[in-house]
């Protein structure tokens, strides 16, 4: 009697547990070869929160004291992330932007790398912008492994990774590790032997700049050959102003120039600026001059003459003394001659009420069009 009643017991508790929600997490992490594996497959119970790890922290911290010894300042701005944190910030990304733009740069709860305590998101010190390529993520990208560090999200690599190119998001594997994947040149994915996360997406296209854009041929070709890359989200954002920083970086990007460091007269560009490298490169190579209080104004925008005069210098342009049909150009306007470079290159052919607009600003759609048709010119 008493085993039948045990029997009844049992099959009352089973058939009234209420099953998780297929949202929820049911086992553990997965792990393959013995590597801790989170993407858009693989997930992690809402209950896993180590914490961040104390032994990437260590190596963080031995890596950061690495690059001050070779002048390069950096810190961690993101680490570990409870599952509830990455699910509000999720959350609002979509809200924001839909969920097809934000899966391209925002994990799901449960499939983010920084509820493992092992991912950092690194940016220089002083950044003002602390997702933007610097000297800094340029020496992690060489030296990261050596402290058991990877770059989680490659550039190219969106149709493996499912994420864009993050060149802040590293993640703590191991020296051992950390080297073998780095000198297979695989992302983690490929490393391990998983299949793609999702189909390729077709490069150099942005969520702000359709076919239909008045550059968007332009845009594609600079962001092919790597010379601009979008925003985070996706964007690119095409009337935004291009500032002299951004100017400069795209230049010796283009041109090849082999990036060099030493003193700048700019009194407005600090030793640790972060596209110092850039600025002062560029500068080297005769393309930037300063303005009348020897400034290099890195923030400020470029007018559509400064990008014509910068062309010029950059490329050599040569010019036979047509008249321009402009008619705010007149003949002593001090960027004359490299606005009729641009024009006789058939590289601007200015507004259809007749004028050029000198001193308006170049946004970003503008600078990759001038740039863009100089280098096929070439």
């Amino acid at each position: 009697m008493k085993k039948w009643l045990v029997v009844l017991l049992i099959f009352l508790f089973l058939g009234t547990a209420t099953p998780q929600s297929a949202d929820a997490a049911t086992t553990g992490p997965t792990y393959i070869d013995g590597i801790l594996i989170v993407n858009k497959t693989y997930s992690l119970p809402s209950t896993y929160a180590p914490g961040e790890s104390k032994t990437a922290r260590a190596a963080f911290d031995q890596m950061a004291a690495a690059a001050k010894k070779d002048g390069i300042g950096m810190y961690a701005f993101s680490t570990y992330r409870s599952y509830s944190r990455q699910k509000e910030l999720y959350d609002n990304y979509v809200k924001k932007y839909g969920q097809k733009e934000a899966d391209r740069f925002s994990a799901k709860p449960g499939h983010s790398e920084h509820q493992t305590g092992l991912a950092f998101d690194i940016s220089q010190s002083g950044a003002s912008d602390v997702y933007a390529e610097s000297a800094a993520t340029r020496w992690l990208a060489k030296n990261a492994y050596k402290y058991g560090f990877i770059l989680r999200y490659p550039q190219n690599k969106e149709h493996i990774t499912g994420y864009m190119y993050e060149p802040w998001h590293y993640r703590y594997l191991g020296v051992k590790t950390a080297t073998a994947v780095y000198t297979s040149g695989k992302t983690l994915e490929e490393y391990l032997g998983l299949y793609p996360v999702k189909p390729p997406v077709p490069p150099g296209i942005y969520t702000d700049t359709p076919q239909t854009h008045w550059a968007y041929k332009d845009i594609v070709y600079l962001s092919d050959q790597k010379i601009i890359t979008g925003f985070k989200d996706g964007s690119f954002q095409p009337n935004k102003k291009t500032t002299r920083t951004e100017a400069a970086i795209m230049l010796v990007k283009a041109l090849k120039l082999p990036l060099e460091t030493g003193s700048l007269s700019y009194p407005d560009v600090s030793d640790d600026h972060w596209a110092k490298p850039y600025i002062y490169t560029a500068t080297k190579a005769g393309l930037f001059v300063g303005n009348g209080n020897g400034n290099f104004r890195p923030a400020a925008g470029i007018t559509r003459a400064e990008v014509a005069a910068v062309l010029s210098r950059a490329y050599g342009l040569q010019h036979t003394d047509q008249p321009l049909p402009f008619g705010d150009v007149s003949e002593n306007y001090w960027a004359y001659e490299d606005i009729q470079k641009v024009y006789e290159n058939k590289l601007a052919s200015g507004y259809e009420d007749g004028t050029f607009q000198p001193t308006t600003l170049a946004t970003r759609a503008h600078f990759a069009a001038f740039l863009a048709r100089t280098m096929q010119q070439e």
